[in-house]
């Protein structure tokens, strides 16, 4: 059975943004499970959680929350019926660094490497296809009055290839 788009999508996102060296350098490495990896997750690992709780906040990223749009356009043919899906999904940004603009600069180069990844055709998904990709919206805000947030916000059409 093929994965939902959204999950192709995110897959999909998560290979563009650790593949770009200067999203990695910019957001740096944190030891999970006794690897360096880049600070990018889905879930946020017990090492960060862990770290949080004693009072240090290191820079991370997590791709997220988001909603998916259904729309089916039929066609006189049955097998030419086609469904598009609307995403709009959130990439945030955590900083510890005094002021926005580490988030800012992080936030920046993953809006333009997901643009550049879809421009030049490697954002590719398995079984979907990406009709569109858009940065609808990036927020900027600090959290708890120490932790400084980058809030992404995509928009992506894809239907079924």
């Amino acid at each position: 059975m093929a994965e939902p788009a959204s999950v192709e999508l995110q897959k999909a996102i998560f290979a563009a943004l650790i593949a770009d060296k200067s999203i990695t350098a910019a957001i740096g490495m944190i030891a999970i499970g006794g690897k360096n990896v880049p600070a990018i997750f889905d879930k946020v690992p017990q090492e960060i959680i862990d770290q949080i709780t004693t009072g240090t906040y290191p820079t991370y990223a997590t791709i997220g929350d988001g909603t998916e749009t259904f729309e089916l356009f039929d066609s006189t043919d049955e097998e030419d019926d086609a469904e598009l899906t609307t995403h709009t999904l959130a990439i945030a940004v955590y900083s510890q660094a005094i002021g926005l603009i580490e988030a800012k600069n992080i936030a920046h180069l993953i809006r333009k490497s997901l643009s550049s990844a879809f421009r030049a055709g490697t954002l590719a998904l398995a079984t979907n296809e990406i009709k569109s990709f858009d940065s609808a919206r990036v927020e900027y805000s600090r959290l708890e009055g120490f932790v400084n947030y980058a809030a992404l916000q995509m928009r992506v059409l894809t239907s079924p290839k």
